[in-house]
């Protein structure tokens, strides 16, 4: 467990290193301070964070991402989405959906075979599976309680501890041979679907949930939409030059200005549901009048209300063409009279 806790903390604080190669201590400092007091933190916490900064960079951004969501998950990060329902409070089978509709196949199925063979097998849990399944366990059950439901990313610690329990159960239940060709065949079909869905991994759903093209009907935010694809789709509009004609409603940390400087920014407040070509983020599409409504933007929320109802009523969506999942591009009729 050290020698595991040692790598851990090695490959995370590396990782953070090389992102902040260039930020200075005190840029680093004041970034955190700037995070934390969007999320509004209070200060003592934000203090400690601080200090650990002032240690290292890298473990104080790292505590700064813990603290923020330890944060939103008391006072309620903003609006969750589970097969077609939203909620401010969370909800308590969250993450037990995800990790079935995220997790691919090949993964879940080794999970199913180690869990028959050992039941067969009536294989005991030693102590090191225990140190393995316990804390995957008791993430998923405290899961249940957060409010802050917005992507399975949220629970990454429990596909190393499941997947290093699973190979332990396989390996102790059948011959060297079988168990190699068990876990063979998950490693093979788990690197057909990430072949598959490349380079829009992000947005990955297992075939069992209908694929990335259905994960709308399942999960959103971190899941699907992440404002990932804004470059793919700003690649595509210029490449048939309907960039200047396009209407963008974006959800992310890109900037569609950027992008599409010469494209219009939906503005929900303000804007008008002119009929044309519009590029929607899945995010806003499920759930953006909600999130506006959240913080404060009420007139935003009526805007995007707006648009949210004509894509349904007569909006049709345009094929993807390699430009992922994250934002759909819609043709928007004309209003019946």
């Amino acid at each position: 467990l050290l020698l595991a806790a040692a790598a851990s903390a090695a490959v995370l604080l590396g990782t953070y290193a090389v992102a902040m190669r260039n930020m200075s201590a005190r840029d680093a400092e004041g970034a955190v301070r700037i995070f934390l007091a969007s999320r509004e933190a209070p200060p003592a916490t934000v203090e400690r964070v601080v200090a650990l900064s002032r240690i290292s960079k890298e473990a104080g951004h790292y505590a700064a991402g813990l603290a923020g969501i330890a944060v939103q998950n008391r006072t309620g990060g903003g609006v969750n989405f589970l097969c077609g329902k939203l909620s401010v409070d969370g909800f308590w089978d969250y993450f037990y959906v995800a990790f079935a509709v995220k997790s691919a196949l090949g993964f879940l199925g080794v999970l199913a075979a180690a869990a028959v063979l050992a039941i067969v097998k009536r294989d005991r849990l030693t102590l090191v599976l225990w140190t393995l399944v316990l804390p995957a366990v008791y993430l998923f059950l405290t899961g249940m309680a957060t409010s802050y439901n917005i992507g399975i990313r949220h629970m990454l610690p429990v596909y190393p501890l499941l997947a290093a329990a699973a190979v332990l159960a396989v390996f102790r239940a059948l011959p060297a041979r079988a168990a190699a060709a068990v876990l063979t065949a998950g490693v093979a079909i788990q690197a057909a679907e990430t072949l598959a869905v490349h380079p829009h991994e992000l947005s990955f759903f297992n075939a069992a949930a209908g694929g990335p093209s259905h994960g709308a009907a399942w999960l959103n935010d971190s899941n699907l939409d992440w404002g990932q694809d804004l470059a793919r789709v700003a690649a595509h509009l210029k490449a048939r030059g309907e960039d200047t004609t396009t209407t963008v409603a974006y959800f992310g940390g890109a900037d569609p200005a950027y992008y599409l400087p010469k494209a219009r920014l939906f503005d929900g407040a303000r804007d008008p549901l002119a009929p044309g070509r519009y590029a929607v983020s899945e995010f806003v599409r499920c759930c953006g009048p909600e999130a506006m409504a959240f913080h404060g933007d009420g007139a935003g929320a009526v805007g995007f209300e707006r648009l949210r109802r004509a894509l349904k009523e007569r909006g049709t969506p345009l094929p993807r063409e390699g430009m992922g999942y994250s934002i759909i591009l819609w043709d928007l009729k004309e209003k019946s009279p």
